[in-house]
């Protein structure tokens, strides 16, 4: 049993499972697996820190019907560290949602970040925990957001890294690992969470969002085939199963997340 003081928290629920029939519950459960592997994979090509290869593994990596948590430990680690590592992370996640989209699987949750005990390799309690459950559900869309909470500490991130010059970045890195950060990768990875107003169920709320457009624009494509490759996703999803009312604004609002986010 492990008390962490700092965890970061990813809580994901793919949108529309529950409804689909044994068999494409099967599909699901590979698709799945494919995705989490290729967002590793995509993540992976672009890193040049073995520290980062070393603290993608996360501490807690549960899963339950269509819906899984991921935890990771942040304890031990200088808040500069924190905020490098935090951006690296919502990458990963942002490369997730992008595999997800791209295999027809939508994925809606939040992010948290606090204490938390991990009681065994798949089981994860605490404040964080909670946080992420209280917000998980709440957004109109597909995509992931920070909580309130987590929101702050983001702030205090971004805040701490403005005046720190690429070579203190290799400084803090050195003290656990003889790798040194390259600038450029900083500047990248600080692109995977942006503000945005969060369509929630009845009202509006600006948040930090992690910003999967992004990650569909880095593995190669202009603005007009990434927005092709949405629409061919959601039209083949809608052509195994026409959306049921009011689900609709789900698809919307996440389109429309991908105009705002990547302007033309």
């Amino acid at each position: 049993m492990e008390k962490i003081e700092n965890g970061l928290v990813v809580l994901l629920d793919a949108l529309g499972v529950s409804r689909r029939s044994i068999d494409e519950c099967a599909d699901f459960v590979r698709k799945r697996d494919e995705i989490v592997a290729a967002a590793s994979e995509s993540y992976l090509l672009d890193v040049n820190c073995e520290w980062f290869k070393d603290n993608l593994k996360p501490a807690v990596s549960a899963q339950f019907g269509d819906t899984l948590i991921y935890a990771w430990n942040f304890d031990k680690k200088s808040d500069v560290v924190k905020s490098v590592l935090f951006d690296v992370l919502m990458m990963w996640v942002a490369n997730l949602l992008s595999n997800g989209i791209q295999q027809q699987v939508y994925y809606r949750g939040a992010i948290s970040f606090g204490p938390l005990l991990i009681a065994d390799a798949n089981t994860v309690i605490g404040p964080a925990v909670a946080d992420a459950a209280a917000w998980y559900e709440q957004a109109d869309w597909f995509g992931v957001s920070a909580t309130p909470s987590c929101g702050i500490t983001i702030d205090y991130f971004k805040l701490i890294r403005k005046d720190i010059s690429p070579d203190d970045y290799g400084k803090e890195l050195s003290k656990i690992s003889h790798d040194t950060m390259i600038s450029a990768a900083v500047e990248t990875y600080s692109k995977a969470l942006i503000r945005y107003k969060v369509p929630l169920h009845g009202s509006d709320k600006e948040m930090w969002v992690v910003s999967w457009p992004h990650a569909i624009l880095r593995s190669g494509k202009n603005r007009e085939d990434a927005k092709k490759t949405i629409f061919a996703a959601l039209s083949a999803s809608t052509l195994l199963e026409p959306l049921p009312k009011g689900v609709e604004r789900k698809y919307e609002n996440a389109i429309k997340f991908f105009d705002d986010g990547i302007p033309s």
